[in-house]
């Protein structure tokens, strides 16, 4: 059972004590079809000693424990290789001159050099066999982006090939200010209107990399008033009848003229720009489908930027074989051979608690309780202690995501520090008192090493090859040879393969109305209901809409669930896998498995008739078969009509 996501208003009481009503009940483990039994063992030895109900949302021995389900790294293992999880300690001394982070992407670094120098092997989920590990086997995960560039530099200056995936935000870009300036231009000169607001647009426009005019010359056009003579004023005046354009054709044409993407080039970063304007496009497009007119669409970008609307957007990616550095957010998803996890020594967030004014849900309204003296009352701290709870709760949940991720090993670096033994209780937990006292990950990771010393080794820093020079760019040791010898070059033609990205779940990027999204509310609404419902020990009681209990019933009388409770149980399956240079990625609603065959059902809430989700399934199904070896059947339930359609 797990709760993320989910609705309480559907339940009668609040996630806790809805958690205490079905302790009673058996409940099936999670089967991991993704690691090793090595990765996953350490993961569950870990969690049932910092994961319970109350500290992190889950009975992990009960509810949370995943058991190994793939065999197919059985019988491919690396000869002497420990997949145990490394928890790598260091000391590093004040006057030594390093940070820890640079102690902490050294270590990395190194370790990266030795088992690629050393051609550590690693299982190939392709060809279920083992091969030479490659930099894309690598991934690097943190807590937050604060080191990103750091640990980029350091790699660059070792020759380690590294690549950021992060979201970056659209209203921040310069490009989204020029696009939004040229659209209010466009609309001054249909206007004829050429007051304070066309001369900032028009200067804003003249010194951009578009149209590189000096200043003397701006000047010079306003002081003569001869700016209908230049170029920028040509090119837009174009445009005076705005009626015959929608938003988009006008971007377009705007692009053209301005010879927009052959002059990237000028500011560099040409991939990530070129992301950028295609995701203002599309916005444009979006907005000409529910009637915005081109002055609506200028208008939206100001909001964007002067009201700074967060819009992020994926930055590029290239395909070149790469070290990948990421947030534990962004990993959610993903999965990787070697996984480090690395800037775990920082304190935890706690602003909001620290704030003289609170609104709380629980508490309400905390003041001070002397404005004069400012102590805090009672209730702050009850709110303080409810709020450390709750974010060492949320950072231990995330934790386990980040170790989730890893396939065949785990590399955990951190400082040497003293420690206490943290005693457990009666159900094999370290104590509440010692888990609400955590302020750093560090802190969770410290409170297993007496329970599992032998993960934690002390590493010589001194055998890291810590330098400074990282921050130095590179000079070339030694000139060219001078050589008159003639060299022959010979033409050759390589095809590229382009690796691909794509997802079984139908995309929809258009804008919608208020009735489709509140349709779509309550179809999540349902479909969250069905992921933590116990099939197997349903009890209707503890739902209290009745139109979402008569729709779990009609599903749970269906014929295809008269066996239910023989079967296997996955709700929210989620995989990823990588076939003829394409990456896929989809995510099962239901998954039962029996003996002899697996049924696949995906819930949707009335149109079952999509040719998409047909391709969604048959998605689903193919991969299914290939880790499994057993006959695959694929539904399409439809909620509202409570009708259960079999793809052939």
């Amino acid at each position: 059972y797990r709760f993320r996501g989910s609705n309480p208003n559907i339940f009668k009481d609040k996630y806790d004590s809805y958690a205490k009503e079905i302790n009673g009940i058996k409940i099936d483990l999670i089967k991991n079809f993704r690691s090793r039994f090595e990765v996953l063992d350490n993961i569950n030895k870990i969690f049932e000693l910092i994961m319970d109900l109350e500290i992190g949302g889950a009975e992990y021995k009960v509810s949370h424990e995943m058991v190994y389900g793939n065999t197919a790294y059985d019988s491919e293992k690396e000869k002497d290789f420990n997949y145990d999880i490394d928890i790598l300690k260091y000391s590093n001394e004040k006057d030594s001159g390093f940070t820890n982070s640079e102690v902490e992407i050294f270590t990395i670094a190194n370790d990266i050099k030795e088992k690629m120098n050393s051609k550590l092997k690693v299982f190939d989920k392709e060809t279920n066999k083992l091969r030479d590990i490659t930099y894309n086997d690598f991934v690097i995960i943190l807590d937050r982006s604060k080191y990103f560039n750091d640990f980029k530099r350091v790699f660059e200056y070792l020759g380690i090939p590294t690549e950021i995936l992060q979201d970056d935000k659209l209203n921040t870009s310069v490009d989204i200010s020029i696009i939004k300036n040229i659209f209010d231009l466009v609309i001054r000169i249909s206007k004829n209107d050429f007051g304070v607001d066309f001369k900032y647009d028009f200067l804003s426009i003249g010194r951009s990399f578009l149209y590189e005019l000096d200043d003397e010359y701006l000047f010079d056009i306003f002081k003569n008033n001869t700016f209908k003579d230049t170029p920028i004023y040509k090119d837009f005046s174009k445009f005076k009848s705005l009626n015959s354009y929608t938003c988009s054709e006008l971007f377009e044409e705007i692009l053209k003229i301005t010879d927009f993407y052959n002059k990237i080039y000028k500011i560099g970063d040409y991939e990530n720009t070129n992301v950028r304007i295609k995701n203002i496009y599309e916005m444009s497009c979006n907005l000409n489908n529910i009637g915005y007119t081109i002055e609506d669409f200028r208008d939206y970008l100001v909001d964007i930027i002067e009201n700074d609307i967060e819009i992020k957007y994926s930055a590029f990616s290239s395909d070149a074989e790469s070290v990948k550095i990421l947030t534990i957010h962004k990993s959610k998803g993903l999965e990787y051979p070697v996984c480090y996890f690395a800037d775990l020594d920082h304190d935890f967030n706690m602003k909001d608690a620290t704030e003289m004014f609170v609104v709380d849900q629980k508490y309400g309204l905390i003041v001070p309780s002397s404005m004069e003296e400012k102590k805090n009352s009672v209730l702050k701290e009850l709110f303080k202690s409810n709020y450390a709870k709750e974010e060492i709760s949320e950072k231990i949940r995330l934790f386990y995501v980040a170790l989730t991720r890893a396939r065949e090993k785990m590399i955990v670096v951190l400082p040497d520090k003293p420690v206490i033994k943290l005693e457990k209780d009666n159900d094999g937990v370290i104590t509440k008192i010692r888990r609400t006292r955590f302020t750093r990950l560090s802190e969770l990771i410290y409170a297993v090493e007496d329970y599992l010393p032998d993960y934690f080794k002390l590493i010589d820093v001194n055998k890291i090859g810590l330098t400074k020079n990282y921050l130095f760019k590179k000079e070339l040791d030694k000139k060219l040879d001078e050589s008159k010898e003639e060299i022959n070059v010979k033409e050759i033609h390589i095809e590229n393969e382009i690796e691909t990205q794509a997802h079984f779940s139908k995309e929809s990027i258009g804008l919608i109305s208020k009735e489709s999204k509140s349709n779509m509310e309550y179809g999540t609404m349902i479909h969250e209901v069905f992921e933590l419902i116990d099939f197997k020990n349903y009890n209707p009681d503890i739902i209290e809409d009745k139109f979402v209990r008569n729709k779990i019933e009609k599903f749970l009388n269906n014929d295809l669930l008269k066996n239910v409770k023989e079967a296997e149980i996955y709700h929210e399956y989620e995989f990823e896998y990588k076939k003829d240079n394409t990456e896929y990625h989809g995510i099962i609603d239901l998954m039962l498995e029996y003996n002899d065959k697996i049924d696949i059902i995906d819930f949707k809430l009335k149109n079952v008739s999509d040719e998409n989700y047909i391709k969604q399934l048959n998605g689903y199904k193919n991969y299914i078969e290939q880790i499994s070896n057993k006959n695959v059947n694929i539904y399409l339930y439809s909620i509202i009509d409570e009708t259960m359609n079999k793809i052939i």
